[in-house]
């Protein structure tokens, strides 16, 4: 922390004696603020000084920290997720916007937070978090901890993929690749598969002769908790483009 103390022309930063011609001088201190937040506000005794030949005058500047400004303390408690896994949390309001990943204990200005915490993939597998969002209200010099839980997201879900457009008795050739291994698909079909993102081949196919092309030729499809995701190809031949 640096003052800033102005006598006459004279700009101080800490205690000193000065000599000055005779006369009367107005000391003024200026507010100092910390990145971290904290104001000190100054107390200035003896100004103005009369200076005198011969004499000694006296000011004293007392700085205080204002109490509205002193910081609070939060406390991101992560837990649930297997060693290894970091979260993704978010911390955003009156004193900017922080990303914290493990258990963390922030330094921050009063104010009102909005804590996010987002869904984590790790080995394959997808870990929730709870409470997702919430807000909370920092007092000055307070200190409060709040608790993000990841669980895994249990369960086996579906993904059901569709082909159109070949003719009867024929097989499409689709490759989906993910979280739970490689499947080759030749025909219509749902799959049991873990949480997370898959990526899908498809490609193309001879019918007597006939090359078939797939639409779209592959993609990526989020399987998540709560629905059954669909992903569908269309075949058609060159003859008919």
């Amino acid at each position: 922390m640096e003052a800033k103390v102005k006598v006459g022309d004279k700009t101080l930063t800490s205690s000193q004696v000065l000599e000055l011609p005779e006369g009367t001088y107005e000391v003024v201190a200026e507010r100092v603020a910390l990145a971290t937040g904290e104001v000190y506000a100054p107390t200035v005794e003896g100004s103005p000084a009369k200076v005198e030949y011969g004499k000694e005058a006296r000011v004293s500047v007392v700085y205080a920290l204002d109490p509205n400004t002193k910081p609070a303390t939060l406390a991101i408690v992560i837990s649930g997720l297997p060693e290894g896994a970091e979260g993704s949390v978010r911390v955003r309001g009156t004193g900017g916007d922080k990303v914290v990943k493990t258990t963390t204990w922030l330094t921050l200005p009063a104010g009102i937070y909005v804590i996010e915490a987002s869904p984590v993939v790790y080995v394959g597998e997808r870990y929730i978090p709870t409470p997702q969002a919430e807000s909370v209200s920092l007092a000055p010099g307070s200190s409060v901890s709040k608790g993000v839980r990841y669980s895994e997201a249990t369960g086996k879900l579906a993904l059901s993929i569709q082909f159109q457009g070949a003719p009867a008795g024929s097989q499409g050739y689709l490759v989906v690749s993910g979280p739970s291994g490689n499947f080759i698909v030749n025909n219509s079909a749902v799959l049991t598969l873990s949480p997370g993102t898959y990526v899908i081949t498809a490609y193309s196919v001879a019918v007597g002769g006939m090359p078939y092309n797939p639409n779209p030729p592959g993609g990526t499809v989020e399987v998540q908790v709560g629905g059954t995701a669909t992903f569908t190809v269309v075949y058609s031949s060159r003859q008919s483009q």
